[in-house]
């Protein structure tokens, strides 16, 4: 990745000592020895164990300030997703002309994994952790990170360059996108939120959008053509673009993976097609399965085939669904149908989402708190 705007650096500020603030200054202190590191947060006792562990490393701490003599001598700044752009100090910084980036993109900036991301207003995590467990089940070397739960910071300088990472990207991160390139980009939908922050639904789109941005011919876009908002997007980028769902595309054809009551259908043909840049740089990377290799497919590539519904998971329409992005994203990487039906026989489905609880006198609970 590009780290031209580092060269001569002498000092970093971080903005946040929560997760992902914490995070990027431990990994700035891991791969930047040189380099002074300086954590900042508004919050006199931030919560948490990030002012500890800082201190710990050895990382200079400024809690409960937010003036802009930190800024003095700093090379770049890096913001934690949950500090909005239009701070005063972070105003400041683009006065003095000092670069700032989000977490996510300072930690992908060392990072040369292949990159999974995706985004969406509803589904993102489940997306994800089903990703993940697809790809833990089958064998395939792989992280998740992002919003999920562990920054993308924690992996930096931690992961073998053959690890798939799978990442959970919010709107929050992607407003602080610069260069960030997800070799496969997910957008599951696209609906009215965070407008405190973002101001307009415009402004979100472009958020969310952004995602895509950055692609290139090799990489992969995959969109939900059931809906509108998604399908009636112009998609920025340059990516191949593999559609899931089950209306027409917006080219009028039929979507390479979409549902039927028995399963999801999937033409292996096109999604081979739309996915080649992707497998060849995962091959250069020797990412994939146990072999090392993206296959795993069946042999024929010519029919139509479909992966069954598995008999007690995925309850709920928006979770068959997810299951859809999912399988997208694991038959492109090379996946075969046999790996991904075995993977979602045993996803157990994440916490407080259509998570079942138990069966007491024949009925069954589902916790849905979220």
């Amino acid at each position: 990745m590009r780290l031209a705007e580092l060269e001569g650096a002498k000092r970093i500020l971080v903005l946040g000592m929560a997760r992902s603030g914490t995070a990027a200054a431990l990994a700035a202190r891991r791969v930047l020895p040189g380099v002074e590191v300086v954590v900042a947060d508004r919050e006199p006792q931030p919560a948490g164990d990030g002012l500890a562990l800082l201190e710990q490393a050895g990382v200079e701490t400024a809690a409960g300030r937010e003036d802009t003599a930190l800024l003095d001598g700093c090379g770049l700044v890096v913001k934690s997703p949950g500090i909005p752009a239009g701070t005063v100090l972070l105003e400041e910084a683009h006065q003095r002309g000092i670069p700032v980036w989000g977490e996510v993109e300072f930690a992908r900036r060392f990072l040369d994994n292949l990159m999974v991301g995706v985004t969406g207003t509803n589904g993102k995590t489940t997306t994800t952790e089903l990703i993940g467990h697809l790809l833990d089940s089958a064998g395939w070397p792989h992280r998740v990170a992002g919003n999920v739960g562990t920054p993308l910071s924690a992996l930096v300088g931690k992961v073998d360059r053959r690890e798939i990472l799978v990442v959970e990207l919010s709107s929050f991160q992607l407003e602080d996108g610069i260069e960030l390139r997800p070799e496969v980009a997910v957008l599951l939908n696209l609906a009215e939120d965070h407008l405190d922050r973002h101001g307009s639904l415009e402004d979100y789109r472009r958020a969310k959008l952004f995602i895509f941005a950055n692609q290139l011919p090799e990489d992969l876009a995959i969109l939900n053509c059931d809906d509108a908002n998604v399908a009636g997007e112009a998609i920025p980028g340059r990516a191949a673009r593999l559609w899931f769902g089950h209306a027409a595309t917006p080219e009028g054809d039929e979507p390479p993976v979409s549902g039927t009551p028995e399963g999801i259908v999937y033409r292996l043909p096109a999604i081979i097609s739309a996915a080649a840049g992707v497998r060849s740089q995962l091959a250069r990377a020797g990412g994939g399965g146990r072999s090392g290799t993206a296959g795993g497919e069946d042999s024929d590539g010519t029919a139509t085939r479909v992966i069954g519904w598995p008999a007690d998971r995925l309850a709920g329409e928006h979770n068959r669904e997810n299951a859809l992005a999912a399988a997208a994203v694991c038959l492109s990487l090379g996946l075969g149908a046999g790996e991904i039906a075995a993977g979602l026989e045993t996803f157990p489905g994440v916490p407080h989402r259509l998570q079942k609880v138990g069966t007491v006198n024949g009925v069954t609970f589902i916790n849905d708190s979220k």
